[in-house]
């Protein structure tokens, strides 16, 4: 997870770590001091991204098992009082999200 691009202290934040990460102790490297909080935490290695998230002082709002149920949510949240919904994510995880929401095709996500 690269958090060097976030701009300011996002309001709504989606944390999402796959399959892919088959050692989740790498999560202890990353740098979580752009991150107050979190509105939801999910994907295969759930259960390790919100205890990294906890333990370096980030309010982690919800854990979700379930990956979509959690997208879903997590998209029909309200818009944020500040900035844009955030998503940080694995390759796995955003690679899931893209085939369900039907993004099939690289041009059809709109880049912020």
């Amino acid at each position: 997870l690269n958090l060097d691009n976030i701009q300011g202290k996002p309001d709504q934040v989606f944390v999402a770590v796959g399959r892919d990460v088959h050692d989740p102790s790498w999560l202890w490297t990353v740098d979580f001091k752009k991150l107050e909080h979190v509105s939801i935490v999910s994907g295969f290695n759930y259960a390790d991204a919100a205890l990294a998230l906890k333990y370096n002082g980030v309010v982690v709002e919800r854990v979700e098992a379930d990956y979509f149920k959690a997208i879903d949510d997590f998209l029909s949240l309200p818009k944020p009082r500040v900035g844009i919904k955030t998503v940080l994510y694995s390759a796995d995880a955003m690679r899931r999200l893209r085939r369900y929401k039907g993004f099939t095709d690289p041009e059809d996500v709109n880049r912020v």
